[in-house]
């Protein structure tokens, strides 16, 4: 291929052999075989090969970030709160099938099946940040790395545990519309025995 005009680099005499077609845009300028890499000239060539390292560190941060994280406890608490809801439905339901005196010890129960799991993450959450801090001597920035990647987990954990505690809402709303009805249902059903039988006494 016969290839005109002179190499980019200013001063360079060396024979053209090429036309770089660019990297991530259109380049078109012409490179001799001292100033180019793989079919590129050596400034789009650097420009690449800028982008590959940064996305190989990205994809190393990400992957040790992975590893350090402590998933949130959204979850546990959306599955409090379903139960609850369901509870609750119950009792609309039947009111005699659960009782202030049977709810509270198993809120209780509960309770304390829970904390455990916060106090855990808790102290987790702060080795998590101990041992970032110390990748951070190795790997520039690895901690504000970290923060910003747990942040964003976190938010998507708590956007999960709000659309099932939505529909724990829902569900419970439901429930007890149900509830009151059968309950009206069911009165009515009293008022009027009680009427017959007072007046077949009478």
């Amino acid at each position: 291929m016969v290839v005109s005009g002179a190499c980019f680099s200013p001063g360079c005499q060396n024979p053209v052999i090429g036309q770089c077609p660019g990297h991530g845009k259109t380049c078109l300028r012409f490179y001799c075989a001292a100033h180019s890499t793989d079919g590129l000239c050596s400034e789009c060539a650097n420009r690449k090969h800028a982008e590959q390292e940064a996305q190989r560190i990205y994809q190393d941060y990400l992957k040790t970030a992975e590893g350090l994280f402590v998933p949130g406890c959204g979850t546990q608490i959306a599955l409090f709160s379903l139960g609850f809801g369901i509870m609750i439905g119950i009792t609309a339901l039947c009111p005699a099938a659960m009782k202030t005196d049977n709810l509270v010890p198993l809120l209780i129960v509960v309770g304390i099946c829970l904390a455990p799991s916060l106090m855990i993450r808790s102290y987790l959450n702060s080795q998590s940040d101990k041992q970032a801090r110390a990748i951070s001597r190795k790997k520039p920035h690895f901690y504000e790395f970290f923060q910003a990647y747990r942040k964003e987990k976190l938010r998507e954990t708590r956007d999960k545990s709000n659309k099932l505690a939505r529909n724990t809402l829902l569900f419970t709303l439901a429930a007890a519309a149900a509830g009151a009805a059968v309950a009206t249902e069911a009165q009515l059903y009293d008022d009027v025995h009680t009427i017959r039988k007072k007046l077949d006494q009478g």
